[in-house]
C-alpha cells in the first residue's frame, strides 16, 4: 500500500487483521516506515452497504443528489473488458445519461477517496 494513496479518515486494517481509521499519527509513521504494517480493504457489498449505498439492479447509489455510482459487474460480456464480480464507477451526464466506466474500485479507501473528491465522507 502505498502512502500517498491514503489519507486522514481512510479505514485500513493493521498486522493483527483489525480495522483502524488513518490519523495524523498513524500517516506521519506511514511516510516513514515501509508500509507492509498496514493493508487496505477490499470493497465488498457489505462495506457498501454499512457506508449506506442502496442497491437499485446492479448500481449502488449513496444518494439522489450524487452523481457517481458503484456498479458491479454480474454478467460475462465478450465486448466488455471488466471483469465479473468486481466494482467500477459509473456517472450520470448533464442529460441524465448513465455512463458506465472501466474505473475499477478494489478498496475501502479507494471508494472514500472518490468520495472525499467531490465532497462528500464515507465512515
Amino acid at each position: 500500500m502505498k502512502a500517498s494513496e491514503v489519507r486522514l479518515g481512510n479505514l485500513v486494517l493493521d498486522t493483527k487483521g483489525n480495522i483502524n481509521v488513518v490519523d495524523l499519527e498513524a500517516l506521519t509513521y506511514m511516510s516513514k516506515e515501509p508500509l507492509n504494517q498496514v493493508t487496505p480493504i477490499i470493497l465488498t457489498e457489505e462495506w457498501l452497504k454499512n457506508f449506506g449505498f442502496k442497491m437499485y439492479g446492479s448500481r449502488y447509489f449513496i444518494n439522489d443528489k450524487c452523481k457517481i455510482f458503484i456498479f458491479i459487474q454480474r454478467y460475462l460480456d465478450a465486448y466488455s473488458p471488466l471483469t465479473v464480480g468486481n466494482f467500477y464507477i459509473g456517472t450520470y451526464t448533464i442529460s441524465k445519461k448513465i455512463e458506465y466506466t472501466d474505473t475499477e474500485i478494489k478498496y475501502v479507501h479507494q471508494l472514500q477517496n472518490l468520495y472525499s473528491s467531490i465532497g462528500e465522507e464515507l465512515t
